[in-house]
């Protein structure tokens, strides 16, 4: 309850994970499966470093249902978070990987992540990210 206590006085929610905090999550990740659940968090706080993710495209607040578009004139996906088909995988030649499940880091050279709907209504945009 300290920590949440804490972080409730922090302007505008900055540093949440501290550098000491962001170090052994690296450090723990380095030694796990790369599926498990610590190599997997890290991941996700470094892409959402770079991409500034709110917290609606990352998680849902409950473990049974999801965030979805409200919109009566969306088409397409309704989740508000990013699922599977908004990555891709691509070789340095451009070719898209289509199996995820079998590819090896190796073959990727490039990803792309769709934001279907964003706050800016900057829907649909796709953002290229290198090795």
């Amino acid at each position: 309850m300290d920590a949440i206590s804490k972080y409730e006085h922090v302007p505008n929610r900055h540093e949440m994970i501290h550098d000491p905090m962001m170090l052994e999550i690296i450090r723990r990740s380095q030694s796990a499966a790369p599926d498990s659940h610590t190599a997997t968090l890290c991941d996700w706080i470094f892409l959402g470093c770079y991409n500034g993710f709110r917290k609606s495209k990352w998680c849902n607040d409950h473990h049974t249902t999801f965030a979805r578009i409200k919109d009566p004139l969306w088409s397409g996906p309704d989740a508000v978070s990013f699922i599977a088909e908004d990555f891709s995988f691509f070789t340095r030649a451009g070719v898209r990987l289509s199996n995820i499940a079998t590819l090896s880091l190796d073959q990727v050279s490039y990803s792309t992540i769709l934001h279907p709907q964003q706050k800016n209504n900057n829907n649909f945009q796709s953002i290229t990210y290198g090795k």
